[in-house]
């Protein structure tokens, strides 16, 4: 299912909300309330399962069968 995430979020800023009123960041209230029942406990976890998919700075292009020292010309670029 494309845009999935987006459907999943039903109140945007709702978590944020709620972690300013109690004086925290977001993720250190999602991380207090993740084992709590209702909402606020969904949102939480859900918010930590978000953070997991994160990209980390300069590990966005290490997938599976790419290679950034390749030694095979490149189309287009003639070999030194």
């Amino acid at each position: 299912m494309k845009n999935w995430i987006q459907k999943a979020i039903k109140k945007p800023g709702a978590l944020t909300k709620s972690a300013k009123a109690a004086g925290m960041s977001p993720m250190s209230f999602a991380k207090a309330h993740a084992k709590d029942s209702g909402k606020t406990g969904a949102r939480a976890r859900f918010a930590l399962m978000l953070q997991s998919f994160q990209h980390h700075k300069g590990k966005s292009s290490e997938h599976k069968g790419s290679s950034k020292t390749s030694t095979l010309p490149h189309a287009g670029h003639p070999g030194k």
